[in-house]
């Protein structure tokens, strides 16, 4: 099923325009919190082992291990975004 937007100039016709633009723009402004750094990841979320390995081929492996057994990994052309996916992960943002 196709659904057809009308597109004449009437105002009414083009408020989903106006709101989709205004969400957009909020989405942009609005700021990320600030990631913390691997030692003060660590240390919050008193892990039991901070893993890192140079794959070869521009590929970076991260993992951490926590108290209960669970492990958590990520593995990312570089070791900044390597970090950040494994946040991520940890965090259940994916």
């Amino acid at each position: 099923m196709s659904h057809t937007i009308n597109l004449e100039g009437s105002p009414d016709s083009l408020d989903i325009f106006r709101f989709a633009n205004a969400q957009a723009v909020k989405g942009f402004s609005s700021k990320l919190p600030k990631l913390e750094t691997p030692c003060e990841f660590y240390k919050k979320n008193k892990l039991r082992r901070f893993t890192y390995k140079n794959l070869g081929k521009g590929k970076f492996r991260l993992a951490v291990l926590t108290q209960e057994g669970k492990e958590h990994f990520a593995v990312q052309r570089n070791f900044n975004l390597c970090y950040i996916k494994l946040v991520r992960n940890f965090y259940g943002h994916y």
